[in-house]
């Protein structure tokens, strides 16, 4: 072998390697967390952490928990609500972050896509598109369901928030939706 073509494979396989190092960076820091929760007890909560969550809840009303790591402003996403397979698809109802003060749970209130509330309302696509892409109907204020609603808010550094859903149209109490912390 020719010193250029010990060069070039020299080149090709580092190239390689270090495309193989940086895919597995890349998927890794894609992943999409779940958790399961059933609870509305606030110190039974499952943990979320920032980036994104997949939520199971196994009752209509349920709750996770979220120890901000810095004082900062957080937006938080939720989207992509459903119930399991096999069920009617169509799944709206409101979710809330709240503050344990002094033994209460308190709701905070946030800048969401259409002003300031202390309830988020959604909903699955399918519900969306017969009440509003169907309709005549547009939503134009806070408690309007949509697809994807977030909240932006100011969270102190190790205070621990919970995320509180409600969602109707669930058979059995079984859905899921997608939890984005920012």
């Amino acid at each position: 072998m020719s010193k250029s073509s010990k060069f070039l494979t020299a080149i090709t396989a580092t190239a390689l390697a270090l495309v193989f190092c940086l895919a597995s960076f890349i998927t890794a820091g894609a992943a999409t967390r779940k958790v399961t929760t059933g609870t509305t007890k606030p110190s039974k909560a499952p943990a979320v952490k920032k980036g994104t969550t997949r939520v199971k809840i196994k009752k209509r009303g349920a709750i996770v928990k979220f120890k901000a790591p810095e004082t900062r402003t957080y937006t938080i996403t939720f989207s992509k609500v459903r119930n399991y397979k096999g069920q009617n698809k169509r799944v709206n109802g409101f979710a809330a972050i709240k503050e344990n003060r002094y033994g209460y749970m308190i709701k905070l209130k946030a800048k969401t896509n259409f002003g300031k509330s202390t309830s988020f309302h959604v909903c699955s696509p399918k519900y969306y598109k017969i009440h509003y892409v169907n309709g005549t109907k547009k939503p134009k204020k806070t408690s309007d369901p949509m697809k994807t609603r977030y909240a932006k808010l100011k969270l102190k550094k190790g205070q621990k928030y919970y995320i509180a859903s409600y969602l109707y149209g669930v058979k059995n109490a079984k859905a899921s939706y997608t939890l984005n912390i920012k």
